[in-house]
């Protein structure tokens, strides 16, 4: 897999800019490409916001397609995502990264990580949308993605 930090840097500018919907790339080095739907902000209350993004990555000994996730809480506390969930299936994630942003007055403690999904059910959700839960120590965050998401990174990638 490719760095996720790269991949998170890329979604965080396709997040402050407009068309177009998705974003993809090349790595001409290590011959890994790569495709995210622009984020969409999920969930948010008072203290956390969730923001989440189908992918597709291709390399030469793997694909991968994926739904990227971010939570950040702007208190103390991390969020401390340890499953999530869609209608009584418990999903593959991975927590990928945790790093403090925005420090002013508080830093905003964000958490990273991806779920894992298969190709099929990446092109079901395409049809579909994609509704989820993710559960950690500090409370469960609700999110779905439209089917028009997927879609769009379908539509970039050759299958």
């Amino acid at each position: 897999m490719f760095t996720f930090r790269f991949i998170l840097t890329l979604l965080m500018l396709a997040g402050c800019s407009g068309p177009p919907d998705v974003t993809t790339g090349n790595n001409v080095h290590t011959g890994r490409s790569f495709a995210f739907a622009k984020p969409q902000r999920l969930y948010a209350d008072a203290v956390t916001v969730l923001y989440a993004a189908p992918a597709f990555e291709r390399g030469p000994d793997s694909t991968g397609y994926h739904i990227l996730v971010s939570v950040a809480r702007n208190d103390l506390n991390y969020p401390k995502i340890t499953e999530a969930w869609s209608f009584g299936t418990r999903l593959a994630y991975s927590k990928k990264d945790r790093r403090r942003n925005f420090c002013h007055p508080v830093c905003d403690r964000e958490e990273t990580g991806t779920i894992h999904l298969s190709r099929a059910a990446f092109e079901t959700y395409a049809q579909t949308g994609f509704a989820f839960q993710l559960l950690g120590k500090r409370g469960a965050y609700h999110g779905v993605i439209s089917a028009e998401a997927f879609q769009f990174v379908l539509n970039q990638i050759k299958i």
